[in-house]
């Protein structure tokens, strides 16, 4: 919980100016397999799909928190909201590799039918399986 909680808050401090790994090309073929895999859950409405995947950001959102990546910690914040059909205002502050992988996502599921509310606006979900701990209730801090 502790490192959850780390993470998190890194989310809620916002990005760094600091890209320490965004040229390392197995970083980017990491975070460009994290996106498709999410990408094809939420498209095929594969709900236990995209459980796994908000499993697998929450280990990455640990590791960024573990290592001081803010920028990372921001973007895995973000994809795991939009898992949860939210897309929160931390987006608004991506830069760079991550900003370019968000447009990408967001554009396609804009198109796909894939419910995301802003900010505040309440949505239902059907995630299959047990519920998950949502990031936002780290930053509660």
């Amino acid at each position: 919980m502790k490192a959850a909680e780390e993470w998190g808050a890194l989310a809620e401090a916002g990005p760094s100016d600091d890209y320490v790994l965004e040229e390392d090309p197995e970083f980017l073929s990491d975070i460009n397999r994290i996106c498709t895999f999410g990408l094809k859950a939420m498209l095929k409405d594969d709900y236990r799909g995209v459980n796994e995947w908000k499993d697998e950001l929450n280990q990455y959102g640990t590791h960024f928190a573990e290592v001081g990546n803010k920028d990372a910690a921001v973007f895995v914040y973000t994809l795991y909201q939009m898992a949860e059909h939210k897309l929160p205002t931390e987006s608004l502050s991506l830069k760079g590799i991550y900003l370019t992988a968000f447009g990408k996502i967001y554009n396609v599921l804009d198109d796909s039918g894939w419910e995301l509310k802003r900010g505040d606006e309440k949505t239902e979900t059907h995630a299959e399986g047990p519920s998950m701990t949502a990031p936002d209730q780290y930053l509660s801090s």
